[in-house]
């Protein structure tokens, strides 16, 4: 294998382990914000280090990616004043302006646009499970069939800004959402007999 081709794949690695490490670590910190007692202790500590070990593989995409879940993440809560005593919605936009300021305009473009099309995405396997809990989703509040459009729009979007990054986060973040999906409960389980 040539030099060129190594240093090819090893980019391509490093822009996959980034983004899916990205993934775990908002995905823990999400997780640990949305449960009533943080859930299992240490969880916020192992997104940092999730979070840490994707800027060492590639920092400025790790970083893209981080502010546009963030920006995203606010979308629940638009009109909620948080600990900056700013509404969500003054949150997102400092946290994408800040983005593209240090990282450009095309980085933090499709990083927004990828993390869009995964939010839909997770809230379509999420469906079921959040309409027997009446739980926040984007899929119920404005339909499964508009929820997959506004993804597949968001995807086809960052595809065209930036074709490898768009394969290397949505395929490791289509892998993370399967990986966490709700699973139905096993019969012992639900008769109380399993772990």
């Amino acid at each position: 294998m040539s030099d060129s081709t190594f240093e090819a794949v090893a980019a391509l690695l490093r822009t996959i382990g980034a983004a899916g490490l990205t993934g775990v670590g908002v995905k823990l910190l999400d997780d640990a914000l949305d449960e009533p007692e943080g859930g299992p202790p240490g969880r916020p500590a192992y997104a940092m280090l999730a979070l840490a070990l994707a800027c060492l593989m590639q920092a400025g995409l790790a970083a893209g990616l981080f502010l546009a879940s963030y920006a995203w993440g606010m979308v629940q809560h638009l009109a909620d004043r948080h600990p900056t005593g700013l509404p969500g919605w003054a949150e997102s936009l400092i946290a994408l302006a800040l983005g593209t300021a240090f990282l450009g305009w095309r980085l933090m473009a499709a990083a927004f646009l990828l993390v869009g099309c995964l939010q839909c995405l997770d809230a379509l396997v999420d469906l079921p499970a959040d309409r027997r809990r009446s739980g926040p989703s984007l899929a119920l509040r404005f339909g499964a069939g508009e929820t997959a459009l506004a993804g597949a729009a968001m995807g086809l979007a960052a595809a065209a800004l930036a074709p490898g990054l768009a394969a290397a986060v949505l395929g490791s973040g289509a892998s993370l959402i399967w990986l966490t999906r709700p699973r139905p409960a096993r019969p012992a389980e639900r008769w109380g007999m399993g772990p």
